[in-house]
């Protein structure tokens, strides 16, 4: 598959799921190293059909394969909705509510909404 077939296909993901559902499987398969701005971020140029792949998660894990790195987290997401819907939908609900409050968020709480994800008790 070409690399704008493997694109088109992620936005086609996120048009079905949506783009908290798309933002929540990044905050959650990166374990705390995306903040939801930063993956809210990562979503919106991957809709306007960029994907770059320079952070250091990705550089390590992916070979700076940005759109692996998408399809790993959907793929991960995917696996744990079909065994805990509930914890998928209430972080989905937990990051609307933090890309929708109308309040800048400073970069401490946007990092701690990713950083403190993976240790706060969700399964």
């Amino acid at each position: 598959m070409s690399e704008q077939e493997r694109i088109r296909t992620l936005q086609n993901k996120v048009r079905k799921k949506g783009k908290y559902w798309a933002v929540a499987a990044m905050v959650d398969s990166s374990i705390g190293y995306y903040s939801p701005e930063s993956s809210n971020n990562i979503i919106k140029d991957l809709m306007n059909g960029k994907v770059y792949g320079g952070s250091e998660r990705c550089m390590s894990l992916y070979g700076s394969d940005g759109i692996a790195e998408i399809e790993s987290d959907f793929k991960n997401f995917e696996r744990k909705e079909s065994y805990n819907a509930k914890a998928t939908k209430d972080l989905e609900k937990h990051i609307k509510i933090l890309l929708t409050n109308k309040r800048e968020r400073s970069w401490a709480e946007q990092a701690s909404g990713g950083l403190l994800y993976p240790t706060s008790g969700r399964p």
